[in-house]
This record gives structure tokens, sequence and C-alpha cells, in this order.
């Protein structure tokens, strides 16, 4: 994807002139060797700069089924499921039969927001007369993994801005965006973005025999309660500016039997994926070996009446929580492929140092992670440009928080204190990058998404709105442009 950009954008008269404005970014530590694309349009430097990004990877397109070697053939993909109408929900049906919508893996994210910032640079290209803005743009190649591809560009950035003494004004990411409710087609920006780490829990129980279970604990039992008790409860959600953040998801779950036993669990071990806004590490982490400690309560009582149904006075075995703070340090020197793994294998070998006839809980955090921030629209340079410069015909709204992970946690400073945090409870903590903590802080740039609006992201029914893509394209024109009509006639 990154040379197809490449070779669309090197025929601009821009980067004829200026080929050293346009290119590859490696990105570092990465398996698969994807690389990234920068793009430079430099034009004035005493104006200011804007940074667009847009990440050009996407999920797998396996969910497809039969249709999946159509999944990214649009118009092909359109006419097999209008074929086999019948099978679909009446929302998809709708959309299927309006000409509005675009279906297939990739399409709403997020190929409709790179492509915006393609056209953007075309006319920047054609009327470099009528620009205000030096853009800047990033064609990341990985952010459906761990935003790779962001966290590689930031030194590149970096050294564009102090070689060409430019201002930058904040960033853009044009991710997708999705209506409130079913009819709605009102547009939003948002100035911010969600956080996001992994909860990790790690269980070690007493081992049995399958038909004297209580002679043990069974870890997969500890563990399905744990999870059963975090995940999907609304309680445990945050709020903040008026928003509720999602359930917390277990997105991993597995334990020691590698085949058929009649021994119970030794080990088991599963992650949770938190998102937040502004609550700190510490307090998620108090506030989930409490709800750990509750869940070991009701277990040992649960127990209790069982035992005591066989005529037993003895008490069941015992399960404490700690979190990795209290785990002594393990001396391994790992570097997995897959950083939960990785951590995890750290807890097994930390747990040798404390294992006894009691069960166990380790609660720990593992890669990755994604800061949250927001900023005040009401005092922010970027979003008071962007209002003063755009002049839309379609309604939007600016809110204080993407509600998905991006892009946009890798372009400002975190706060030292969470990072502290962070080390505490991470067995593998030298994945925390002190490099790119260090670039984002000298970046520090304001944030905003402005996204083309569609549906169903991550499914096989995933679709965007073409009307909603041309007003991405108009929106960032006038952002960088002193835009007028004849523009967009000449280019219809």
């Amino acid at each position: 994807m990154a040379d197809a950009l490449y070779q669309r954008l090197s025929q601009l008269d821009y980067f004829i002139k200026n080929p050293e404005h346009l290119s590859f970014v490696e990105a570092e530590n990465d398996p698969y060797q994807r690389k990234s694309l920068v793009a430079s349009m430099i034009l004035d430097h005493s104006r200011p700069t804007l940074i667009g990004i847009g990440h050009i990877d996407t999920v797998s397109t396996i969910d497809y089924g039969k249709y999946r070697d159509l999944a990214t053939e649009s118009e092909s993909l359109k006419q097999a499921f209008l074929q086999d109408l019948a099978q679909f929900k009446p929302s998809v049906q709708q959309d299927l039969m309006n000409s509005d919508y675009l279906f297939g893996r990739g399409s709403l994210d997020m190929k409709a927001g790179v492509g915006a910032w393609c056209e953007v640079c075309t006319l920047l290209d054609q009327y470099p007369h009528l620009a205000k803005a030096n853009l800047i743009l990033g064609f990341v190649c990985d952010e459906e993994g761990n935003s790779l591809g962001m966290q590689s560009i930031l030194s590149k950035l970096i050294n564009i801005k102090d070689t060409f003494h430019l201002t930058y004004l904040g960033v853009i990411d044009t991710d997708y965006t999705a209506p409130k409710t079913t009819d709605s087609d009102e547009y939003t920006m948002y100035c911010g973005t969600i956080g996001k780490f992994l909860l990790n829990i790690a269980v070690f129980g007493k081992e049995a025999h399958a038909s004297d279970p209580l002679e043990g604990i069974d870890a997969s039992m500890i563990l399905s309660a744990l999870i059963s008790k975090l995940c999907y409860n609304q309680q445990l959600s945050e709020t903040s500016l008026g928003k509720v953040s999602p359930v917390m998801v277990p997105l991993h779950i597995e334990d020691s039997q590698q085949a058929y036993s009649v021994q119970t669990a030794k080990m088991a071990w599963g992650y949770v994926n938190v998102c937040f806004y502004k609550r700190p590490i510490e307090q998620w982490m108090n506030m989930f070996e409490v709800i750990a400690q509750q869940v070991v309560e009701e277990l040992q009582q649960k127990m209790r009446l069982a035992l005591s149904a066989q005529g037993s006075t003895k008490e069941p075995v015992p399960i404490r929580v700690i979190t990795q703070k209290q785990l002594s340090k393990s001396k391994l020197d790992l570097y997995l492929p897959d950083e939960r793994l990785e951590a995890y294998r750290y807890v097994q070998d930390s747990y040798q140092s404390v294992m006894n006839d009691e069960a166990l809980i380790v609660l720990y955090i593992s890669p990755p992670y994604y800061p949250a921030f927001t900023i005040d629209p009401q005092h922010s340079p970027l979003v008071t440009y962007i209002q003063s410069n755009v002049q839309s015909t379609h309604p939007y709204t600016i809110e204080p928080y993407y509600p998905y992970i991006s892009d946009m946690s890798f372009v400002k400073g975190v706060n030292q204190h969470e990072i502290e945090a962070l080390k505490q409870y991470m067995p593998n903590d030298h994945r925390i990058d002190e490099r790119m903590l260090h670039m984002m802080s000298a970046l520090d740039c304001e944030m905003i998404n402005i996204g083309p609006l569609g549906k169903d992201a991550h499914q096989w029914t995933e679709r965007v709105s073409l009307s909603s893509f041309d007003w991405l394209i108009n929106t960032l024109a006038q952002c960088v442009l002193e835009v007028k009509d004849e523009i967009f006639d000449s280019n219809e």
C-alpha cells in the first residue's frame, strides 16, 4: 500500500521537483517489515503547518467467509451481496440498495480517510498559490496492531519541523466515524482520543483429580469468575466530560491444559481490554484488586458449601490476590514477538519464588498502552483554526474523545506519573520506549479527528458513505487552501 501511494504522489509536480520530500519510514521492530510513507508539502515556511495522518493497514478479511476473495473489490462485493440480499438485516439491505454506500474491507477503516488526503495533496499541487498552510502527511503502516507506524514516524516529523523551522498547528487524523444513532447522519469531529491498556490476570491454582476437585482449586474457574465480574460491567466504566467509556471485554483466555486430562488446571491466563479517559492507572489497579478479593470471597464461600455437603469440615484452598508491584522482579531476559505472552512468561517465572499450597491471582498490565488525551475546544488554536476556515453545509459537532483507539495517542507528551505507574505494573517494562515518549513530548501537538461516516467497521458489512467522503475532502481542503468553487468544479 505504501508503494502504491508513493507511485501516485510521486507523479505530482511538487514531488517531481522535491523528490526528497516523499520518503518511506521503516516500522521499527516489525516482524512484517512494513513501511510508512511521509509526504511533506512545504510551500511557505512562515505559514502554519498541519500534520495529516491516516493508517493504511486493515484488519483481516477472514470474516467475509465465502465472499473473502471479493472483500477488497467493492463493486463486485456489492453485487454478490445483492444476489443474497435476503440474508442481511434490514439496515444493511437498505444501504445495499443505496448508491451512497461503498462496501468492502477497509472502505471505512480507513481507506476513505487516506484517499481524502491524497485528493487534498492533488489540489494543493494544482493550486499552490491558494495554499494557506503547509501539509505533512503520514500514511502509517500499522494502527490496527500496536500503532508501530505512527510511533516510527515521530522522529521524521520532529526532524522536518527542526530542518524547515516550521510551526506545527496540530494533527488531523481522518479515521472513521459512526452514526450516534441508527438514523443519524450528523458528522462528528473529535478533539482528543480515548486511551487503552490491557489488564492481565494470571491465576495459579492447586491441581486436583477431577473426581476430587475440592482437594484443590481450578485456575480456570478462578479466572472465569473474575473475568465475568469485570467484563460488560457498566459500573466500572469511567465518565468524563459527559462521555462514558466502553465496558471491559476479554480479548484472550487460556489455561495450561494442552490435551485432555482428568487433572484440573494448574494455571490460567487472560487479558481484558480497558478503555479510559482520565482515571489514573493506580486507581484502576486498586479497583481491580478490590474486585478480585470480592471474587475470592464468593468462590471460597461456594467451596465451603460444597465441602459441607460432603460432610467435610476442611477449609477450601486459600486464594491470595496480589499485583505486579508486590511480585518479585523476574531475572529473565526475554524478547518474544507477542508482548502479552512475554509478560506472562515473566509472571510465571516470578511465581516460582512464592509458590506454596495456596492459589494466587496476579494482576498486571501488558502492552499495548495508548494514552488518552483531550483538548478544550474553546481554547484550542487548532480547533479555532478549523472552525474559522471550514464553511460546512452539513451540520457537525465537536466532542472530546475519539471513541476508538487511534494514532492520536502518540502525538502529545504523557504525564510522567502515569509512566512510572505503568512501569510498576508491567512485568516486561523494558517494552516502555523512553525514546518514543521523549519524541511524543517533543512533538506535543493538539489533535482532532475528522473522518468519513460509515457503519460496521471491523465487520464483514463494513461500508462508507460516499457523500461523507466528499464532505471530508471539502473540509480538509478548506484547512489548507483558500477554496474556491471552481476548484471542485474542475475536479469532479
